[in-house]
């Protein structure tokens, strides 16, 4: 299997994604509380990135439980799936109320009404996302896929885990940007291995640029 196609490797490349998006809207988040925003730029790239970021996660959750964890019955121990999903169930509330805030923010309504909100979810949700992740990535291993699925398999979970978290993510010219940007370079250069060469070469940095540059700020360079 290409190192592109590596379920693990691609698993893991989201995990950073939004290990970086939870540590950066948080630190932001508590920022913008204190000082406000400087201009509505700042605003209006604050909003876009932390919505980003819950969707990508809201999304990257069910996507999981849909699709990679039926599979993973019989192989992995039943205690730790069953702890894995209970985890998840844990994430619910906190993201939950992560996403209402970032609707409430998207609409314009006043910071004061929901920054407090936004703060407070993602500081229950980022140790929570942390001890998820260690526990998934020491349990979900390339041999455990390897005896589980045959290369063409992984390579469909990958597509439909892929194709589902752009179906519930945010808009491409905004999620795209995000996934991309929250990467370091070597990261990057490999999720844009797996995309259509049009949406990295043309659309990114032509006509969607306008529409994510005002997250840049809280982006990797």
């Amino acid at each position: 299997m290409r190192r592109m196609d590596n379920l693990v490797d691609n698993l893991h490349r989201i995990h950073r994604v939004i290990t970086r998006g939870l540590a950066t809207a948080r630190v932001h988040g508590q920022l913008f509380r204190v000082v406000g925003f400087a201009d509505d730029a700042a605003r209006r790239g604050f909003v876009d990135y932390a919505r980003c970021l819950v969707l990508l996660l809201r999304a990257h959750h069910d996507g999981e439980e849909e699709l990679l964890f039926p599979r993973l019955v019989g192989a992995a121990s039943r205690g730790t799936l069953a702890e894995l999903e209970a985890q998840h169930r844990e994430l619910v509330a906190a993201l939950h109320d992560a996403v209402s805030a970032t609707e409430r923010g998207e609409r314009g309504e006043e910071p004061s009404a929901w920054l407090d909100e936004l703060v407070a979810a993602l500081a229950i949700v980022e140790p929570r996302w942390i001890a998820h992740i260690a526990l998934e990535q020491e349990t979900v291993t390339k041999p455990l896929l390897d005896a589980l699925m045959s290369r063409e398999d992984q390579v469909a979970l990958l597509k439909a885990l892929s194709e589902h978290g752009q179906k519930n993510g945010h808009v491409p010219e905004l999620a795209v940007p995000f996934a991309l940007y929250n990467l370091d370079a070597q990261d990057r250069a490999a999720l844009q291995r797996l995309m259509p060469p049009p949406v990295v070469n043309e659309l990114v940095p032509g006509p969607w640029r306008a529409r994510w540059a005002p997250m840049q700020p809280f982006f990797l360079p």
